[in-house]
């Protein structure tokens, strides 16, 4: 131990040396009038031991734990980090922008994730639990911390029927009505507070007493945190408001399925910077959704997502720009050259309100298929080619290509009229 760092409401933080590897670390000291308290000396030993369990860039990293043998005081070592916390910034910074905000959001949900992996609820996400590493990049990493209170599934809860835990502004009704059965829509819900504080400049539910502030998250429902900044895109706002719906059942499954969402609308956006945010942080996504981002959320395979534009393009319900038209009708086989003039459209993509973009992609498309030219539309040009065969017949084309960037609109434009 070299120096004193800070002090909790139970523990102290020291500096020090890991002397074998010269490592700097912090060393976290349970205070010794708390050793004989197993409330307070298991919640202390909890977010040392989820701290080791949980692995991923965005969770501070427990590298040991033991107990002082001179007089018996538990201490856990963590990383030691540099930086600030969230609170701190938001005291000079109270309200960020959306793409700031996210680059915060982001890979807190992704330790969220992986934190709900391992069956264990947080059920105190709150600025001052998440601090902001310096990197040596030079670049700022979100870290979330204090476990102390966390539900651990299949494991003795530490809190008792009928008590709260947490803090207020950031709590769930269940968790003020201090039901048994909190689960991570609890987390969801605390996230939504973040975000909506994160984005607009302040709590949903604040006002002058805890009293009050219980009272409204039961009751008052804040107004969207589009109305408030209105360059904030509707489609994350909508994504705010679920997670703050009072009937958990309302509320996204989990923070997975929220961060889903939140990467869709990013990955679709028209705008570069949007689009950017899911690729600087692809280290701290769940597997499941960084695969979702390279193949740009195509669950399909090549040949059923031609199978979508075909029978977009044969139903006569769909309609599209030229450029797009002209892709739909080459898949079809029954336009084979291009001219140079006729550039695909980049315009989005206006579906009919009865049919389902996300239906047609699950449509077969027999190995030998034949698709007949419609009647009079682009004369009488019928190819006998299986779909999969074109790419091959057309090299010059980058159907591939030309494929994905459809298909991403295509689906753009559902998640659209999804919302």
């Amino acid at each position: 131990m070299e120096r004193y760092l800070d002090e909790g409401s139970a523990g102290e933080v020291y500096g020090g040396q890991n002397v074998w590897i010269g490592r700097s670390v912090a060393i976290k000291r349970l205070q010794p009038q708390h050793q004989d308290n197993a409330t307070i000396t298991e919640r202390f030993l909890l977010e040392g031991r989820i701290g080791g369990r949980v692995d991923h860039p965005n969770i501070v990293q427990t590298l040991d734990m033991a107990r002082e043998p001179s007089d018996g005081s538990f201490f856990i070592v963590q990383e030691l980090l540099h930086g600030m916390g969230l609170r701190a910034l938001l005291e000079q910074s109270p309200r960020l922008s959306y793409r700031d905000a996210l680059d915060l959001l982001v890979p807190l949900m992704g330790a969220m994730v992986a934190v709900h992996q391992q069956g264990i609820v947080h059920r105190d996400i709150k600025p001052e639990n998440i601090f902001l590493m310096d990197s040596s990049m030079g670049h700022r990493i979100p870290k979330l911390l204090d476990f102390g209170i966390a539900k651990v599934r299949l494991n003795r809860t530490l809190t008792q029927v009928g008590s709260m835990l947490g803090t207020v502004d950031y709590m769930a009704p269940e968790q003020i009505e201090g039901r048994k059965d909190v689960d991570r829509r609890a987390d969801v819900w605390a996230v939504g507070v973040l975000a909506y504080e994160l984005l607009t400049g302040t709590c949903p539910f604040t006002a002058p007493s805890p009293a009050v502030v219980l009272t409204r998250i039961i009751a008052h429902h804040p107004p969207s945190v589009h109305e408030l900044v209105p360059e904030i895109p509707p489609a994350l706002s909508i994504v705010v408001e679920r997670a703050l719906r009072k009937d958990r059942q309302e509320r996204h499954e989990s923070i997975q399925q929220m961060l889903e969402e939140i990467i869709r609308w990013s990955v679709s956006s028209a705008n570069e910077s949007d689009r950017a945010i899911p690729a600087r942080h692809r280290t701290s996504l769940p597997a499941v959704l960084e695969q979702k981002v390279r193949t740009g959320f195509s669950s399909v395979a090549p040949a059923s997502i031609r199978a979508s534009l075909m029978s977009a393009h044969r139903s006569g319900q769909f309609r599209m720009p030229e450029g797009l038209r002209e892709l739909a009708a080459f898949m079809d086989g029954t336009r084979a050259v291009r001219s140079e003039e006729e550039e695909p459209s980049h315009e989005e993509i206006v579906c009919d309100v009865d049919y389902d973009v996300r239906s047609a992609v699950q449509e077969p498309v027999p190995a030998s298929a034949t698709v007949p030219c419609p009647a009079g539309e682009f004369g009488d040009c019928s190819s006998t080619l299986p779909p999969d065969e074109l790419t091959e017949a057309h090299e010059d084309w980058e159907v591939d290509e030309l494929v994905a960037e459809a298909y991403s609109c295509l689906r753009k434009n559902a998640f659209s009229e999804a919302y």
